[in-house]
């Protein structure tokens, strides 16, 4: 599978350049979610299918000659529902009239700013909000009554309010332990 990424991403790139448009592309590069069944989270508690850390927290990369500094690491708090409202800045496009939960994280990507203000982040398995995350805390108050890629319950797989709410400081507990 690493291969097969280092070789495509590379064929990606070596085109942007060919055709003379390496200035003037973004190119970003993420995950959906965190491993599967094999894979690690990296110390982190959770997988695919989960609203802890290890199944929401993937890498995120972004390229832009002249525009996001080499060798850059930002800590900030983002998602994807951020690209949208990102790529509409930087290309002056409108946005839908619909309120997004998203904002502009290109001020992360260009090293502008370290972190941004935001709402609360709600993470959400499937249809059911589970967790919300303000700044550096995070929120669990509700979760399924079984594991992700386990069968279902006789009852069947129902989210449930957790009867004590869970609230981590993800800064010092990144594995919400």
């Amino acid at each position: 599978m690493i291969e097969e990424l280092d070789w495509s991403v590379g064929e990606v790139l070596r085109t942007i350049k060919r055709h003379g448009l390496d200035g003037n592309t973004l190119v970003m590069f993420s995950s959906d979610n965190g491993p599967w069944y094999q894979g690690s989270p990296g110390g982190l508690r959770g997988r695919k299918g989960m609203t802890y850390e290890g199944g929401v927290r993937e890498p995120f990369l972004a390229r832009f000659p002249g525009r996001i500094p080499k060798g850059i690491t930002c800590k900030g708090v983002s998602g994807t529902v951020d690209i949208l409202p990102t790529l509409a800045k930087l290309t002056g496009a409108a946005l839908p009239k619909l309120p997004l939960d998203g904002i502009d994280i290109w001020p992360l990507l260009s090293g502008q700013k370290p972190s941004l203000e935001r709402e609360a982040l709600l993470y959400f398995d499937g249809w059911n909000l589970q967790c919300a995350r303000l700044g550096k805390w995070k929120l669990h108050f509700a979760r399924y009554n079984s594991f992700a890629y386990s069968p279902a319950p006789s009852s069947g797989r129902l989210n449930l309010p957790l009867k004590q709410p869970e609230l981590y400081d993800i800064e010092s507990d990144p594995a919400e332990s």
